[in-house]
């Protein structure tokens, strides 16, 4: 793909990655959708059509991915490829996105009988980008929660400092 990131460089995805079909879609999501809109992105926020773009094109299936068994890849040769895209493209949806990485992760290598639960619970969902976790933190010296969230038409509303 000529418009690929580093295309043309020492930098650009080498050919046998590229000819993965997960990056291969990644990557053209990540020019035709997020490229265009990124100095946006970084001012305003992650919209909500980068995410879904990035769900189209399977990025939430990555954890988990087994690149085709002729390729000769690894499943992390393609996890680095992908961060590295969407890195390079919009930084700003890479952070958005990447923070569902941890909890998909986690429900993946999760064991015994609660851990399969919550996996057939919540990795379909989780994996075809229909549910997103984030990442939240709260600091021990506040009296009271640094950021909450509500539950509001079509999801979540996250409020505080």
């Amino acid at each position: 793909m000529p418009d690929a990131p580093g295309a043309g460089t020492a930098l650009a995805t080498p050919p046998d990655l590229a000819a993965d079909p997960l990056v291969a879609a990644v990557t053209e999501a990540a020019v035709r959708v997020l490229r265009p809109g990124a100095e946006r992105t970084a001012a305003e926020g992650v919209p909500r059509t980068h995410l879904d773009a990035l769900a189209a094109c399977g990025a939430y299936g990555l954890i988990g991915y087994e690149p085709g068994p002729l390729s000769g890849l690894t499943p992390r040769q393609v996890v680095r490829e992908v961060h590295e895209v969407l890195a390079a493209v919009d930084p700003s949806t890479w952070f958005v996105w990447t923070q569902h990485v941890p909890l998909a992760k986690a429900l993946v290598q999760a064991s015994g009988a609660a851990g399969t639960a919550l996996r057939e619970s919540w990795l379909p969902a989780l994996v075809r980008g229909e549910r997103r976790p984030t990442a939240g933190y709260a600091f021990l010296r506040r009296p009271h929660p640094p950021v909450t969230a509500e539950r509001v038409p079509g999801g979540w509303r996250l409020a505080g400092r």
